[in-house]
């Protein structure tokens, strides 16, 4: 038989990639570094909490921590933009709901 079995060559090379994998984020300790001080200012963070729209498989829609009925949720969203500095919104909705034709 002149053949070369290639099947644990490849088993030895599987293992070591899968330590190696998993070796190598250990590896990447931080080196203790004393940082120049800079004169730079923070970056600013944002002063509210975003405003999130959820929407729910078997529930109402969720203005933040409260209902909201559909009918009433854009009168609603127009009044709390206009208390608002940001005019972010954030939705969320659940995975199950099933997405339109």
């Amino acid at each position: 038989m002149a053949e070369i079995n290639v099947t644990p060559f490849v088993d030895v090379m599987l293992v070591l990639l899968i330590v190696f994998m998993v070796a190598a984020p250990m590896l990447t300790v931080g080196v203790p570094l004393e940082l120049p001080r800079t004169a730079a200012q923070a970056v600013p963070a944002e002063q509210e909490e975003p405003l999130t729209v959820s929407i729910t498989t078997d529930g109402p829609l969720m203005m933040m921590t409260s209902e909201v009925p559909e009918e009433e949720l854009i009168t609603r969203l127009r009044a709390v933009a206009e208390e608002r500095q940001s005019d972010k919104i954030y939705l969320r909705a659940d995975g199950a709901i099933p997405m339109p034709a």
